[in-house]
């Protein structure tokens, strides 16, 4: 896995916050599929959290965001990673985003919490299976329903398979 400096210096940005450092963003090794979620609106960070949780999406890391911008971010979009948090100095939490503006690009520090602008765009990953919360019925889409009756039906097959087990073993 590539070190933050070595992400950072890839992405051959004009700025970077002199705070994202390995000390303040560790390297916790998820890596998954990055997604861009564009909320159309001004969502707070725990308005998008909760939002895409329901989905099935954990908010991306800081090595995540960059491993994907290295080949997709076009440069100028505000792309944010709420997945890994700071404490500045001043006792406020911080989060990474990627900015661009006029030719330049940047890696900078956002409050997490407040407002996002509506320009801004934010990073996620499906969750695997170890990571999904369970949800109600009525908030799950077809693909969702279609998996959970296949899981089921495994179950069930299971489940029949170590009652005849059980039954032989019981006789013996």
């Amino acid at each position: 896995m590539k070190t933050l400096p070595h992400l950072i210096k890839s992405l051959k940005l004009n700025y970077v916050n002199p705070n994202i450092t390995e000390a303040n963003f560790p390297d916790d090794g998820r890596r998954g599929k990055v997604e861009i979620i564009d909320f159309n609106r001004e969502p707070t960070s725990e308005k998008a959290l909760k939002e895409m949780n329901g989905k099935g999406y954990r908010p991306a890391t800081a090595y995540e965001l960059l491993e994907w911008a290295k080949d997709n971010w076009n440069g100028k979009d505000w792309v944010v990673a709420l997945g890994q948090t700071w404490r500045g100095p001043g006792g406020g939490l911080r989060v990474l985003f990627l900015w661009g503006n006029a030719g330049d690009r940047g890696l900078d520090l956002g409050w997490f919490g407040p407002r996002w602008p509506r320009v801004c765009r934010f990073a996620f990953v499906r969750k695997d299976s170890r990571e999904l919360e369970p949800r109600k019925g009525e908030n799950l889409d077809a693909s969702d329903k279609e998996l959970l009756l296949k899981a089921i039906e495994g179950v069930e097959k299971a489940v029949k398979e170590f009652r005849g087990v059980f039954e032989r073993l019981k006789n013996v």
